[in-house]
């Protein structure tokens, strides 16, 4: 009787049972199946594709594509940090070259220190031998002997005191010259921070550097380009 009435548990129970497994199944494959794998694998490939595809766009710039998006950038930075003349004005007044470094000039910084300690350098040297004869011509006046005996008159002394002088004080104004060039070239390039000066511009003006192979000698100056762009082109 047991037996008999177990049985009969047994085969209620048992279709509740694997409803419930398929029902579970179902549920399953909906979860799993809810995003096709076709669609998956699409997208998949298509991130693939634009990874690749970038990749392969970024290759195939050239060099001047790519100076040019970096001038371009560098462009939108100085739109959106412009410099202020009068600081540069005052920097560059203070100690040359100090300007153009807050303007990210930076090539133009040995230009102005070169220039200026190079006539620096040859006034010091033009003051030193006026100094030099100007003594010798006071202690000959004075009866004192000096290292230019029997090899200038007295007035060959004036000549070389007086020549070293006019020099010096050239040399003086030149320097003075080059240091409110300075000044006023990091105004005017604080000024034009926002300005474009891209390759669309038709001058451009760039440090040029070579050898002349025929006189066996070394330059450094200033290029000035000139482009005409051609319209009809762009049409």
């Amino acid at each position: 009787m047991r037996l008999v009435f177990i049985l009969l548990i047994l085969i209620g129970v048992i279709p509740y049972i694997s409803n419930a497994q398929i029902n579970n199944g179902i549920l399953l494959d909906a979860d799993t199946s809810s995003i096709p794998s076709s669609q998956v694998a699409g997208k998949s490939s298509g991130i693939i594709s634009d990874s690749t595809q970038e990749k392969h766009t970024e290759d195939t710039l050239t060099r001047s594509e790519r100076r040019m998006i970096r001038r371009e950038l560098r462009h939108e930075y100085r739109l959106k940090h412009p410099r202020t003349p009068w600081k540069a004005a005052l920097m560059s007044g203070c100690l040359p070259g100090l300007g153009q470094m807050y303007n990210r000039k930076w090539w133009k910084v040995p230009i102005v220190w070169g220039g200026l300690g190079t006539i620096g350098y040859f006034a010091a040297i033009n003051h030193m031998d006026y100094i030099d004869f100007r003594d010798a011509y006071r202690n000959r006046v004075n009866g004192i002997p000096t290292a230019y005996d029997g090899i200038y008159s007295d007035a060959a002394l004036i000549s070389q005191r007086d020549s070293y002088r006019r020099t010096r004080d050239m040399l003086f104004i030149i320097g003075s010259a080059v240091w409110l060039l300075n000044v006023v070239d990091a105004t005017v390039d604080a000024h034009l921070s926002t300005f474009d000066v891209s390759k669309k511009l038709s001058l451009s003006i760039n440090p040029d550097a070579g050898f002349m192979a025929h006189s066996q000698v070394g330059y450094f100056g200033l290029s000035f380009k000139i482009r005409f762009k051609n319209t009809a082109s762009n049409k």
